[in-house]
């Protein structure tokens, strides 16, 4: 007999992003990620458990891991256990590259799921994780979104053009901000819009989709002797026009019928799949050298050891880089997409475990929707042990116009333990000159004092050079 142990419901606490299906909800309990299953959900999760694509695609750190757990909390018949991505990070907040990646492993899952009669329900990017410990490879983790096959249409098709396709071709075509900004919308990406924004007319046979009736006659000429081929043409256009569970579309093991939706189910999503690998990237962007105080700055990640390390500013890739290559977990705002997609190639080609991110520092996504249901701040995503903010109080005042105790206060928010922040007595070459309002106040004094009202220590760093000062500040 399989011993249970009850989880109290007063020491978990729900995810407030799973509250569309009751039946499969995910919580924390003791710093680990758990899902909870009802009854009538159970039969059908066990099954999955089984499935060998599932146990296919979690060796391959494409799915999430999970396993059935010997707990049960009140008003669920199982608990289930997942692995934690250390950063969790939204698709809003990645280059194009990342989200091309994400679209192509939801299709290469969708696609095995099919061969054993399941698909994804979801076909959203929030459904995907970027997993800094594994090269930055995007992870599915949404296993209550796998469901069995019904049609030979995939019916999150739209959902999928919506928030992967119709953004990437955006981007793919110089509209980078405008197709992330989109998809922060209930909407996402219309085809209309993808059409208007990036080419006309011209793009328009580029955003049609693979033709389903197409799919269904290439499944069948291996089932189907050719003469009866014209008339069950007549006969899959209405079959795969039928809504998902009708009585003419529901999968029965065996039948002719179901093995044909099923194989163009599967060419379907193979199709799509070739659309989104034909999808053509951005550029990336050259990457500095070496980070402004390299050394001494190297000499402290190896007194303190931080976990994790946030790297702001105008030196950000730089700065990156030299964070990462001490093995510490690095994650980088930027502004440039161009530089984004660099470190993502740094860390989808090394070992460096780099997480980088479309972001202004000082203005980071912030929490949205009732109890943060529609996204969690960034601050408390994406918090580091340390910061490490290069060129940075210099650009925020005389770009952004922030006070010294802006820039202190914003940067205690991102960091749990320290921060390294460099201040620049002058402008940087070619930046702009001070306003004279900045010139009486904008000195290394005040800017201390600032860092003071939030921070409990804070000193100067040995080795600055010039009017280039390092501020090591502790809390």
């Amino acid at each position: 007999m399989k011993m249970t142990r009850r989880i109290p419901i007063r020491e978990i606490e729900f995810h407030p992003h799973s509250f569309g299906d009751q039946g499969l909800r995910l919580f924390r309990w003791r710093g680990q990620l758990y899902r909870a299953v009802a009854a009538e959900r159970a039969p059908a999760v066990r099954k999955l458990l089984g499935l060998d694509a599932v146990w296919r695609h979690s060796g391959r750190n494409t799915l999430i891991e999970t396993e059935e757990t010997p707990f049960v909390l009140p008003g669920y018949e199982m608990v289930l256990h997942h692995r934690l991505v250390p950063f969790v990070s939204y698709p809003t907040e990645w280059c194009a590259a990342m989200l091309k990646d994400a679209a192509l492993v939801m299709l290469d899952l969708a696609i095995e799921l099919a061969r054993n009669g399941y698909t994804l329900g979801d076909a959203h990017p929030w459904n995907l994780l970027i997993d800094i410990e594994r090269n930055c490879a995007p992870v599915f983790v949404d296993f209550g979104s796998i469901s069995p096959v019904y049609t030979a249409e995939w019916p999150a098709y739209d959902e999928f053009c919506r928030y992967c396709y119709y953004p990437l071709v955006l981007m793919s075509r110089g509209e980078d901000q405008i197709g992330r900004l989109l998809m922060w919308e209930d909407s996402g990406v219309s085809k209309e819009q993808v059409v208007r924004l990036a080419g006309g007319s011209s793009l328009r046979s580029s955003v049609y989709p693979p033709s389903i009736s197409r799919a269904l006659l290439a499944a069948s000429r291996k089932l189907v002797p050719g003469e009866y081929r014209r008339a069950l043409k007549r006969r899959l256009n209405a079959i795969s026009r039928q809504p998902r569970g009708s009585s003419g579309s529901e999968t029965r093991p065996g039948g002719i019928s179901d093995q044909i939706k099923l194989r163009a189910h599967q060419q379907f999503l193979e199709g799509v799949r070739r659309r989104i690998e034909q999808i053509p990237m951005p550029r990336t962007a050259p990457l500095a050298s070496k980070a402004n105080h390299a050394e001494p700055i190297g000499r402290l990640l190896d007194r303190l050891r931080p976990e994790s390390v946030l790297t702001v500013g105008q030196d950000a890739g730089a700065g990156t880089l030299l964070a990462a290559k001490g093995g510490i977990n690095t994650v980088a705002f930027s502004t440039d997409p161009g530089t984004v997609a660099s470190l993502y190639q740094v860390s989808r080609t090394s070992s460096h475990r780099i997480l980088p991110l479309v972001m202004d520092p000082t203005k980071p996504t912030p929490a949205r929707g009732f109890a943060d249901h529609w996204s969690i701040a960034a601050a408390d995503r994406l918090r580091c042990d340390m910061v490490l903010a290069l060129s940075f109080a210099h650009e925020v005042v005389t770009k952004r116009g922030l006070s010294f105790e802006q820039t202190a206060e914003g940067l205690s928010t991102l960091a749990k333990r320290w921060v390294l922040v460099e201040f620049t007595g002058d402008p940087v070459h070619g930046a702009p000159e001070l306003r004279a309002s900045q010139r009486s106040w904008y000195n290394l004094e005040n800017f201390t004092h600032a860092l003071r009202s939030c921070f409990r220590r804070v000193a100067p760093l040995p080795g600055g050079s010039g009017r280039s000062v390092l501020l090591l500040c502790g809390k």
